[in-house]
């Protein structure tokens, strides 16, 4: 689905476009996000909350879908800047999440994520200049994702509650 809401900022007139989509859905949207993108008069930021990436597979015998490089590829190629990750991105473990979205050349914000070591492997907060206005952007794991993960991919990663996770980040952006 497509929404584009208009927005004033600053007395100027901001179009915001929002895209979801349906589950298996796949890289389909890449054409309309790239051309709303190259079409805004505007300066753009395409980010993310997770679920982006295929995830399991239909095919018998194969855990991850064979499109999910193709998804990767694709979401580099549109310009996707910021990803929290969301279940599909992390049902084949942390560190393959980590080559995967590093391969893609995507930035990824993760306040309450956690490795097996107890380090945060990713910055939880990012603040980014759009034209003339600074976005800050916390990002957020849902911690329900952990208990929908299979035991392999569990075993690398802790999800920590988001308020904690929050703060911290809010923090470490007032301090900039």
């Amino acid at each position: 689905s497509q929404e584009t809401v208009v927005v004033e900022q600053s007395g100027q007139r901001r179009t915001l476009h929002q895209l979801s989509r349906m589950v298996g859905e796949g890289t389909r949207r890449m054409a309309l996000t790239k051309g709303l993108i190259e079409r805004n008069d505007a300066p753009a930021l395409y980010v993310s909350s997770g679920g982006v990436v295929e995830g399991r597979s239909f095919a018998p015998g194969q855990d991850a879908s064979l499109h999910r490089p193709l998804s990767w590829d694709s979401l580099g190629a549109a310009g996707l800047q910021l990803l929290s990750p969301g279940l599909p991105e992390l049902m084949l473990g942390l560190d393959h999440f980590t080559t995967e979205a590093e391969e893609a050349g995507i930035a990824v914000l993760a306040a309450n994520l956690t490795d097996a070591a107890g380090d945060h492997p990713f910055d939880g907060a990012r603040m980014v200049q759009v034209g003339d206005v600074h976005v800050a952007f916390i990002g957020v794991v849902d911690p329900a994702i952990e208990a929908q993960l299979d035991s392999t991919a569990r075993s690398g990663l802790d999800i920590e509650p988001p308020t904690p996770a929050v703060e911290r980040a809010l923090h470490s952006l007032r301090a900039r």
